[in-house]
């Protein structure tokens, strides 16, 4: 089924602009329907009930259409917070009415939407980035494949460091985060799939990501359990073929749940004394997980050597996992830009650049 949006207005031009809009880029998921005369409001009220209502400021407030089963919002023509329970600036980018107008949708009772199902029935690969010791610029290796995929593919970046920021690298428009997709994971209301989709971003590389939450408790509070419905609800929606996933190495409930339903993991090294030894604690801890959970990690376990410098790095002695690549140690530059390089050069070869 489809969302039932009603917009109540007498700013003809505008709504029009509006509705043309959603009709081009999202005919298959919303059904709009715009009246500018109170009484036409009420009457598709008591016969249709529409899941969210958009009302304009600038008209008078319409009583008596309130519903268990509506949303309502109000239209305003400035982008500061009004003191209406909900508000939604007016001239903005349509895609992003659209996602508030999902987000809307989502908050409210359990609903079905129709969607795009993947027909073929292809997963998107997940490739999760661990760091072997700190410093080593997982992150900056992460977002940098992002970056290259996303060239050709459609990437999900979905950073779940603790205190991780990826808004440096990775900027997109939009008002949600990734609060807005915990609380769909532990609230039993809501629609998981529509808050996947309105509080995703997109960069202007092409990376689709969710902006950090402000609390880092959000992502520490997460159970493994939580984490498996999110990875479910990301393949399930066939938006993706690619999804990087970055993560800090501590043996939290999420990461284990990450080691099982990664297709590749990426340890990243950067050549010194510590990445070695840290390797070698790294492997006992994968080992342990390998014997008591009955599990295969190591075959999808890849080494990086990031921040390579030639004259004193050195290759993790009796390492039994394949090189995927390689970069050299970047001085003076930014991460921004260090990203940018690396995705344009052959790092990510077995012979790579370092």
């Amino acid at each position: 089924m489809k969302i039932k949006l009603l917009i109540y207005s007498k700013d003809r031009k505008y709504v029009e602009h509006l509705v043309n809009y959603l009709d081009i880029y999202h005919n298959d998921k919303i059904e709009l329907s715009f009246f500018d005369e109170e009484r036409a409001v009420k009457e598709y009220q008591i016969a249709h009930k529409a899941d969210v209502i958009l009302l304009d400021t600038e008209e008078e407030i319409i009583s008596g259409i309130e519903d268990s089963h509506t949303v309502m919002a109000y239209l305003t023509n400035s982008p500061i917070p009004t003191d209406r329970q909900v508000s939604i600036f007016k001239y903005q980018k349509g895609e992003l009415i659209y996602k508030k107008i999902l987000d809307l949708y989502a908050s409210g009772e359990e609903k079905m939407l129709m969607r795009v199902e993947n027909q073929e029935g292809v997963q998107p690969r997940i490739h999760l980035f661990l760091p072997i010791n700190g410093g080593a610029g997982a992150s900056t290796v992460a977002k940098a494949y992002a970056r290259k995929n996303a060239v050709s593919k459609r990437v999900l970046y979905l950073n779940m460091e603790v205190f991780g920021d990826c808004e440096n690298v990775i900027k997109g428009e939009g008002d949600l985060s990734f609060y807005e997709i915990v609380y769909a994971l532990k609230s039993t209301r809501g629609n998981l799939a529509i808050k996947l989709e309105s509080a995703l971003r997109k960069s202007r590389d092409g990376i689709y990501y969710y902006a950090p939450s402000v609390n880092p408790m959000d992502i520490v509070e997460l159970t493994g359990e939580e984490f498996l419905r999110l990875t479910a609800e990301i393949k399930r929606s066939a938006m993706f073929d690619v999804v990087v996933l970055d993560m800090d190495i501590f043996p939290s409930a999420w990461m284990m749940a990450a080691l099982k339903e990664a297709d590749q993991i990426w340890l990243i090294a950067d050549g010194t004394e510590e990445s070695a030894i840290k390797y070698r604690k790294f492997k006992e801890f994968i080992t342990d997980r390998e014997e008591k959970g009955q599990l295969r990690l190591r075959p999808k376990m890849k080494i990086f050597y990031n921040k390579y410098r030639s004259r004193t790095g050195k290759p993790v002695d009796n390492c039994d996992l394949e090189v995927i690549g390689g970069s050299p140690y970047y001085e003076g530059i930014g991460e921004r830009e260090i990203v940018k390089r690396m995705a344009e050069a052959d790092v990510f070869e077995k012979d790579g650049i370092w």
